[in-house]
């Protein structure tokens, strides 16, 4: 009563729910095990942090939100097929990445610097779609069974500028002093290398592909923003990083492991994400709200850890074989339970 902290454990037949929550920290958490299906929800309201997480025949989607960065994520992984969605209010930098049957789509947007980017691939085929409306400079390349196009246009400059290539075989060079647009695109026995550039909006796009293999590399000097992608034999890493705004995503796909790398220094947020075998380790962690959280499945043993210095409290999951214990503590109102 005097901290405000009710509790609620049930088992029945290695099914766990437990229910706690923590008025003065405002930190109700509720777990739940049947057959190895493992949701938790965790939400604070200072650090308006709520965390939703479960694992259903190794399916495991985790939402994380925080109001004061701005900043919700969502992970779901059904059948090896991945989804990551962030957005920073602040940074106005919604991230969407998704991968279905070796799939990828990336889309990624940023309201000062008005950039949005799409890339996606379907067997190979790949496509990018990036625009600033600062630099107005909208470009689109996609390939399709290895033949490529590009279509780039400034409004302020009046340049579009189409390139194609259907057997796959044609160099093309561009150039223009005014627009400073140089374009090199060459294509032998499906190796297509294109460089991109352009100095007034700052834009070099270097792509190749050579038997299905596609690494892409774009950056801004304004906008700041590279990006590499890269497909060999469905191994995909994906590389994006912004100075503005702070941001880089890193992922890879090779035998269904996937790890991911994202991080934000205005935010100060990291994500890790593998899979392996239906082994997920995840972690995310926030410098300003000053929370991490820790996310494993190996053969349906899932620990997780959470912990926060504001709110000060840390939680600690982990379920092994129907066993699920689980330890919170606050060092403001000073419980402890587990």
């Amino acid at each position: 009563l005097d901290n405000q902290a009710p509790v609620f454990l049930t088992s029945l037949d290695n099914q766990v729910p437990v229910f706690l929550t923590s008025q003065d920290n405002h930190v109700p958490v509720f777990l739940t095990s049947q057959d190895n299906q493992v949701p938790v929800f965790l939400t604070s309201q200072d650090n308006q942090v709520p965390l939703f997480l479960t694992s259903q025949d190794n399916q495991v989607p985790v939402f994380l939100t925080s109001q004061d960065n701005q900043v919700p994520v969502f992970l779901t992984s059904q059948d090896n097929q991945f989804s990551v969605f962030l957005t920073s209010q602040d940074n106005q930098v919604p991230v969407f990445l998704t991968s279905q049957d070796n799939q990828f789509s990336v889309f990624l947007t940023s309201q000062d610097n008005q950039v949005p980017m799409l890339s996606t691939s379907q067997d190979n085929q790949f496509s990018v779609f990036l625009t600033s409306q600062d630099n107005q400079v909208p470009m689109l390349l996609t390939s399709q069974d290895n033949q490529f196009s590009v279509f780039l246009t400034p409004q302020d400059n009046q340049v579009p500028m189409l390139l194609t290539s259907l057997d796959n075989q044609v160099p093309v060079f561009l150039t223009s002093q005014d627009n400073q647009v140089p374009v090199f695109l060459t294509s032998q026995d499906n190796q297509v290398p294109l460089f991109l550039t352009s100095q007034d909006n700052q834009v070099p796009v270097f792509l190749t592909s050579q038997d299905n293999q596609v690494p892409v590399f774009l950056t801004s000097q304004d906008n700041q923003v590279p990006v590499f992608l890269t497909s060999l034999d469905n191994q995909v890493p994906v590389f994006l990083t912004s100075q503005d705004n702070k941001f880089s995503v890193f992922l890879t796909f090779q035998d269904n492991q996937v790890p991911m790398l994202l991080t934000s220094q205005d935010n100060q947020f990291s994500v890790f994400l593998t899979f392996q075998d239906n082994q997920v380790p995840m972690l995310l962690t926030s410098q300003d709200n000053q929370f991490s959280v820790f996310l494993t499945s190996q053969d349906n043993q899932v620990p997780m850890l959470l912990t926060s210095q504001d709110n000060q409290f840390s939680v600690f999951l982990t379920f092994q074989d129907n066993q699920v214990p689980m330890l919170l503590t606050s060092q403001g109102n000073q419980p402890l339970y587990s």
